[in-house]
Formats: structure tokens, sequence, C-alpha cells
């Protein structure tokens, strides 16, 4: 799915929230980048977005979540979020926030019971000073589509043009959790906050 970046959604800042449900069909170790969603500028054809991976030094050579931002010499800022499988459906959640320098990412995995949670972060100069051109859902933005494209299935997919705060993020996860798990696995989830405290959400 390519559509109007500007004109469809408002990219035109440096703030965006993602939330998937998804569940990628076909392993990632193959050699490819299966796109959850990608933005394309005049500037580069991935100046943010969302992929899985198959793995590196980076990762524990683990396969992961990256969500990416790019900086102003076109390098990548990435947020790696390991350990990710393929079969099993997801809440992943990422966000870019080009006024703070970081992009982030989550996952939670409704294969145990309380939800398994994993996140990550990363910092650095972060550039969005180009026209959008587009965003693409579940695909490349360049040459390799059919490389590149997400395999499996989306059950929804919630877009927003802003940096969310973590109640904000919480509320739209909880929303998803309640909608798409069957009630027994959506009773409970446990996250580790930064503090050191554990946030216990009750569906």
């Amino acid at each position: 799915l390519a559509i109007d970046g500007p004109l469809s959604t408002g990219f035109t800042g440096t703030d965006y929230t993602f939330f998937f449900v998804a569940k990628q069909a076909t392993d990632t170790g193959g050699g490819y980048f299966p796109n959850l969603i990608r933005h394309q500028s005049d500037f580069s054809a991935a100046n943010w977005g969302a992929y899985l991976f198959g793995g590196n030094a980076a990762t524990s050579n683990q396969p992961s979540l990256v969500i990416s931002a790019r900086n102003g010499a076109g390098g990548e800022v990435p947020c790696f979020v390991t350990p990710v499988t393929t079969g099993t459906w997801d809440i992943i959640s990422g966000q870019v926030n080009g006024a703070a320098g970081e992009s982030s990412g989550r996952v939670e995995k409704r294969d145990t019971s309380p939800a398994t949670v994993v996140t990550g972060a990363a910092a650095g100069a972060l550039n969005f000073g180009f026209t959008p051109v587009a965003t693409f859902i579940g695909r490349s933005g360049g040459a390799n589509v059919a490389n590149e494209s997400f395999d499996g299935e989306m059950a929804e997919v919630l877009v927003y043009a802003g940096a969310l705060t973590a109640a904000e993020q919480a509320a739209v996860e909880l929303y998803l959790r309640c909608r798409w798990f069957d009630p027994q696995e959506a009773a409970i989830a446990i996250l580790p906050l930064e503090n050191g405290d554990v946030e216990i959400t009750f569906a």
C-alpha cells in the first residue's frame, strides 16, 4: 500500500508514532527486510520507518524489529527491539521523535501470559528537513519491493502524526490488546519502566 505522505497523513513534521497488530509468516533471516512502514522523502527512500530484520552483531544475531530514522548525513539512526519471532500475533509500536532526536520501539508478544514485552531506544541527531513524498505500508519504497515486502497479516494499523506520550501509547496498546486478543491473553500485561518500577495493566 502506497499513500501520499503529506496529503493523506500530514507527515510534514518530525514526530511520528505508529502501531501494528501483525504476524510475519516467513523467517526474516533470508537476507531481506520485511517493511512494516516506510516513509520516503526527496532525501532518502528510507527516511524513517520500521522493518523486521534477521539480526547481526548489534542484536546478538537475533531477529529483531528495527525502528529507524535518518541523520543529516543520510545515515541510519536505528532502534533495535529483540527478540522477534514469526507466526505469532504481536503488538508492534514505534516512535520517531525528531524534536528529541530519539527513536524507540516496543513489541508485545501474545504467545505468553502475562504478555512478554520488549523495548528499545536510540538517540541521535535526526534530520527531517526534506519534502515528504509517500508512505508505504507493508512494502518497500524503492526497487526491492519483491524482497522487502511484509509477508503475513496485519489486523490493524494506526499511525499518529505526533510523538505520543507514554500514557497515550499505553492507552492505544490497551485498546489493541483488548480488541484483538482473547480475554485470557489480554487480561494482564507487565511492563518494566525506566525508573525501575513495574506497570501492571489489567484489561
